[in-house]
């Protein structure tokens, strides 16, 4: 279904300006995307659009489109990297091969200059060394690409859930348009009074009626100039708050490196390894009985040599000492390492993640705090605009019954007028009857006759006026509450995406 059609069936009224309606479009486009962000900016690839590929700085002007990222080729054809954002005033370093900052195509940049304008580094090309941007849409236009309208259906960059809030949005701005615009200029025209008569005959004085003067009529009342609530909540002279809108979620903090020290393993190769297989071999009981190796301790325990034993058996004593003291180099060495390794390494690294975990939760904390703010504030803003709303329609009734009192009491003096007038011609008609003068008594019952008339279309035309006042002040009431509805689901909408507060943790003691 068209935009229009959904518009009219959401308000019940008849669209009469299709550019107007459009352009309600666009800025609910613009308006949904601004404040959904403001809650959930987790949501921005949501409505992201990319830009055809650039090959030279400069060339592309976003209108103050929100950039998401910006990728540029590596000199591979569509082999991509993504480009860090810098201050202009590291324009010259990330150029400089020797700087710390220098943005290589495996490592590129991008700073935003005039107007917009924006800046790869190193310098971008044709293909293989393309630049493009992926931004937030700021121009509507509908899936197939044109620019948003009245008789279009869907909205390109946008999601599909959403797009209702934009006919609510659209709806809205047509409801304050139509009750902004005249909505009491009355249609009744006031009779036309019948002309002073002079009348005379021959032989009797002229007869003066009186003048009856002007018809009154009712002083058309307009509802003071609506502000819009965006309209409104940006306005500094309009907000009695600040605007805190925190904007994305930006975590500056920076992730620490990753390990590149090692530690030496845990070795027993060397003196230890060397030592313990001699003392083994000493005590190794390899042959019982048999002297196929006399020089085991076995031999001489058989050939019972205590002495030659003893000295064996003293001799391995000292090997395993030398292995002993061999194990205790190699664990001390061992130790010193992992001391250093967990300085400069592991426990270095270890304090960086911390810390970095530290700096990352208060950036969130932060933004968190800011975000609650700002949408505590939004609602304040919002009852602030309502009460706004509310005092200008008020104030309009006030002003249309003071204008109809005025009316009415006009009126009263104008029929008491013309009253007057039908006595003065009564009376005349009753002395010309009396002198005779058959003319004179029948122009005076003409011009009576008159008056009467003219009377009763007064009176008729007072009713009218009274009537459409009626109608009109029921239609406009009618307006405001369906105003007021679709304004209430409009911001409930965001207010559900809001972050909740977090809650507080009882101090246990």
């Amino acid at each position: 279904m068209a935009f229009i059609d959904q518009v009219q069936d959401l308000t019940s009224l008849t669209v009469s300006d299709n550019d107007e309606l459009s352009q309600f479009l666009k800025d609910g486009v613009i308006d949904v995307t601004n404040r959904w962000l403001a809650m959930r900016p987790q949501d921005i690839e949501l409505f992201a659009r990319e830009s055809s590929e650039q090959t030279s700085n400069a060339s592309l002007h976003l209108n103050g489109a929100k950039i998401i990222s910006i990728i540029r080729e590596d000199g591979t054809n569509d082999q991509w990297r993504n480009c860090r954002k810098i201050s202009p005033s590291l324009q010259y370093d990330i150029t400089d091969v020797d700087s710390l900052n220098y943005a290589s195509k495996i490592n590129p940049a991008y700073m935003v200059g005039n107007n917009g304008q924006i800046s790869v580094f190193p310098t971008p090309g044709v293909d293989p060394n393309a630049f493009k941007v992926y931004y937030v849409n700021n121009d509507p236009e509908d899936k197939g690409g044109t620019n948003l309208i009245h008789s279009h259906t869907d909205i390109g960059y946008f999601p599909d859930d959403k797009v209702y809030l934009v006919v609510i949005y659209a709806g809205i701005r047509l409801l304050n348009a139509t009750m902004s615009s005249n909505v009491i200029s009355t249609t009744s025209v006031p009779p036309e009074a019948p002309s002073d008569p002079s009348i005379s005959s021959p032989g009797v004085a002229t007869v003066t009626i009186g003048s009856l003067g002007t018809a009154p009529t009712l002083t058309s009342s307009t509802l003071t100039t609506r502000v819009s609530f965006n309209d409104f909540f940006e306005s500094g002279s309009l907000n009695p708050f600040d605007d805190s809108d925190p904007g994305s979620t930006v975590v500056t903090a920076v992730p620490p490196d990753s390990i590149s020290d090692t530690i030496t393993d845990f070795s027993l190769a060397g003196e230890f390894d060397d030592a313990m297989a001699k003392a083994k071999a000493l005590i190794d009981t390899a042959t019982i009985g048999g002297d196929t190796e006399p020089e085991s301790a076995q031999y001489w325990l058989n050939n019972e040599d205590s002495e030659m034993v003893a000295s064996t058996i003293q001799v391995a004593s000292q090997e395993l000492q030398r292995a002993n003291l061999g194990l205790q180099d190699a664990l001390q060495t061992f130790n010193t390492d992992m001391q250093k390794f967990q300085a400069s390494g592991t426990g270095k690294f270890s304090a960086d993640v911390a810390a970095y975990q530290a700096e990352v939760g208060a950036q969130v904390q932060d933004y968190t705090q800011k975000l609650q703010r700002y949408t505590t504030e939004l609602g304040s803003v919002f009852q602030a605009w309502q009460k706004t709303e509310s005092d200008s329609l008020q104030q309009y009734q006030l002003d249309l019954q003071a204008n109809l009192n005025e009316f009415n009491e006009d009126n009263a003096i104008y029929q008491s007028t013309v009253q007057e007038a039908i006595q003065n011609a009564t009376i005349a008609a009753q002395e010309a009857q009396k002198e005779g003068d058959l003319t004179l008594q029948a122009a005076i019952q003409d011009y009576t006759l008159e008056l009467q008339k003219y009377q009763a279309e007064v009176a008729e035309y007072q009713a009218e006026i009274n009537s459409e006042i009626q109608e009109a002040n029921a239609k406009i009431q009618q307006y405001q509450l369906l105003y007021t509805q679709l304004k209430a689901e409009y911001d409930q909408a965001f207010m559900i995406a809001a972050p909740k507060p977090q809650p507080q943790q009882q101090v246990r003691r």
